[in-house]
């Protein structure tokens, strides 16, 4: 009687058991699927594409043009190119990557859950580096997530695979730039700088949180800024600092050194390089290089600036301001193509050249010199006189009448006119010939990019491809 009775309760258990974790299972079921049905990973719709060959540069500029797509896209976001072998066009959630030559889709990325703040390409020229190498390369796209533009993913030109990702602070207003090894999103008074793989280097302005205080800049707001391999250089407003606005030189990244020669050039640090009072109401930045930074500005008179990276003022070369050249807001549109510099002033196109010059660099040694960083026999009181090498933007020529950042065909700049393009000599600016273009609404501003033969205009809410005929 005990062993029936024993059994029956064994069975009886078993099942109360049985139910309990066939119950527990399916809340884990109802749970994750809900998860899952919300999640991020749902949202995501990725299809890549096969890798293809790089393209082959065109052997010579066009002689003409031959028409081969079009395609509409967000007219917000607008598209980009990359050197490397597509065309991205944008909707609000995603971004699809299409073949150069016939505009058929070969990848997509889209996140149905997010709103994109941008798609950027800073792959204007092929060259031989990889979209995974040290630079941020590829195509970038930036998603908003509440009230921040947040979510930051690297896709592979030429599969739309991802390549790496990460979130940072990124505020709505802000736009994507790049230069050097370094791409960097400038809010009104915050700037984040990446290098790869998507590290951030540098957060200065306005942070939400820091733990880098030489990084802090409040109660300023960024009119414009620009980057390259050493530095990168802020137009800011701080009304409590100055009624003019002040142009800040600061490292890109913490651990590049200091090159305060008393320390043996290896102290790393986040404390801005020079802080000028450019005694101006206005200023955009023509170009950059690692050590000097070139500035038009509109006072005492309108004047090309190029300041070295101690402050000090290297040239000051008057000149006609062009027509709206200090109306844009956000970053100087600029593009880097054979080591010639390009901004896009109102309707004028600048084109900067770089030429490298020695200059005596006479250091000062600080208080917080130590006599083991010093040659022996020296005094920590004596300052050093070194020779050294400069990289200078210098005005090459301007031209007007421009409406958009130009491309590069075999050592030509091609430039976008209101009646088509010109093709023009790089280092002079002269015109080869003019190659007429029909635009449909007449659009007002139309950057091109080239890829292999084809020449793309980035019309705002329209894509055109043309073949490059020669």
């Amino acid at each position: 009687m005990s062993t029936k009775t024993g059994s029956t309760e064994f069975a009886r258990r078993r099942r109360r058991d049985i139910v309990i974790a066939a119950a527990i299972a399916l809340v884990a079921g109802v749970v994750a699927g809900t998860i899952y049905l919300t999640s991020d990973i749902r949202a995501v719709t990725s299809t890549e594409a096969p890798k293809t060959a790089l393209p082959k540069n065109a052997a010579s500029a066009p002689t003409s043009l031959k028409p081969l797509w079009t395609q509409p896209t967000d007219g917000t976001l607008g598209a980009v190119a990359s050197a490397r072998g597509v065309v991205v066009t944008t909707d609000e959630h995603g971004l699809i990557g299409r073949d150069p030559a016939t505009g058929v889709q070969r990848w997509v990325y889209s996140r149905s859950n997010r709103d994109l703040c941008a798609v950027y390409s800073s792959d204007v020229t092929a060259g031989t580096q990889s979209s995974a190498g040290p630079g941020v390369r590829g195509i970038i796209a930036i998603y908003r997530h509440g009230n921040l533009c947040q979510e930051m993913v690297t896709l592979d030109p030429r599969t739309g695979a991802r390549l790496y990702q990460r979130t940072f602070s990124g505020q709505l207003d802000g736009t994507l730039i790049s230069g050097g090894p370094y791409a960097g999103w400038l809010g009104h008074d915050l700037f984040d700088v990446w290098r790869n793989p998507l590290i951030r280097t540098r957060q200065y302005g306005n942070q939400p949180a820091s733990n880098e205080p030489n990084s802090a800049r409040t109660g300023c707001t960024f009119l414009d800024a620009a980057i390259t391999d050493r530095q990168f250089a802020t137009v800011e407003n701080c009304p409590q600092l100055s009624f003019t606005l002040r142009l800040v030189l600061n490292w890109p990244d913490p651990g590049d050194p200091s090159q305060d020669k008393d320390n043996g050039g290896t102290v790393y640090t986040s404390k801005p390089r020079t802080d000028i009072d450019t005694g101006a109401t206005a200023a955009r930045i023509l170009g950059i290089t690692p050590d000097r930074v070139a500035v038009l500005v509109n006072a005492p008179v309108t004047a090309l600036v190029v300041y070295d990276a101690d402050g000090t003022v290297v040239s000051r070369t008057p000149t006609a301001a062009p027509a709206g050249a200090f109306d844009t807001t956000g970053p100087t549109p600029r593009t880097t193509l054979d080591d010639v510099q390009y901004a896009l002033l109102g309707t004028t196109l600048m084109a900067l050249t770089t030429a490298n010059r020695t200059v005596k660099v006479t250091t000062t040694p600080t208080t917080t010199t130590t006599a083991e960083l010093l040659p022996t026999g020296s005094s920590s009181a004596a300052p050093t006189v070194t020779d050294e090498e400069r990289d200078t933007p210098a005005l090459a020529w301007q031209r007007n009448g421009v409406i958009g950042l130009p491309g590069t065909v075999s050592g030509n700049v091609l430039i976008p006119t209101a009646t088509g393009i010109d093709v023009a000599n790089r280092i002079e600016g002269t015109t080869v010939r003019n190659l007429t273009v029909s635009r449909p609404n007449e659009p007002t501003r139309v950057d091109l990019r080239v890829i292999g033969s084809n020449l793309v205009e980035l019309r705002g809410g329209q894509v055109a491809v043309y073949g490059i005929v020669r």
